[in-house]
């Protein structure tokens, strides 16, 4: 497995993602599929958020050793792939932007996570909290998920909806809100191949927006 040693990328190389073999040279290089789902405390406040991630195929073989299938390595080999990359995230807070009414929601450590195969594709589900829960029948409260250099896309599954668990989850409801970069940025991105970098602020421009509501 070939590392790349740039400096933008060390979150990437640190997530083990050698996307080498990707059939196009423009961002993004590795694909995520997200679900979400907001939990809630015994008094209705937001106090977490769960995120599965399913990692493109690209990726997943990449994991491997030379040789190995990937359908035929352990669940501790995953689950230890899962922990290695939440470890290295830890820092960037995941890969997560939280807000609430405008202002930036400090965030926890994942304590609470697993990993496996499904349908040769590497899932990662980790448990995400907030430092301070937040009131969302008081506030406004709204998430991303992105990679700021916009190497990896992290956009939600087709057809996936945000989902709710804890007292109140049935007076609550989450939007996803699609991105709208302009033709100039999206031109951007496809003009940078697996070498070069527009800088952190890509990823912003390509990012989905949750907008959360509770009654």
């Amino acid at each position: 497995m070939v590392e790349h040693v740039l400096g933008w990328r060390s979150v990437v190389v640190a997530l083990g993602v050698t996307l080498g073999a990707a059939p196009v040279m423009a961002h993004p290089h590795a694909w995520i599929d997200l679900q979400s789902q907001v939990l809630l405390d015994d008094d209705g406040l937001v106090r977490a958020l769960q995120f599965d991630w399913v990692f493109d195929d690209y990726y997943t073989v990449a994991l491997a050793d030379a040789g190995e299938v990937v359908d035929q390595l352990a669940d501790d080999f995953w689950q230890g792939i899962a922990k290695r990359n939440l470890d290295n995230l830890a820092d960037h807070d995941y890969f997560t932007a939280v807000e609430f009414d405008g202002q930036a929601v400090e965030l926890g450590t994942v304590s609470r996570y697993d990993g496996g195969l499904r349908d040769g594709r590497m899932w990662m589900r980790f448990e995400l909290p907030l430092a301070e829960p937040k009131d969302p029948a008081a506030g406004s409260l709204s998430f991303a998920v992105y990679d700021p250099t916009y190497y990896i896309e992290i956009i939600h599954a087709v057809g996936a909806v945000i989902t709710f668990d804890g007292a109140g989850a049935d007076r609550c409801e989450g939007e996803i809100i699609q991105p709208n970069p302009t033709l100039e940025q999206v031109s951007l991105a496809a003009a940078l191949d697996k070498d070069e970098s527009a800088g952190d602020g890509l990823g912003e421009l390509f990012a989905e927006t949750v907008q959360v509501r509770c009654s």
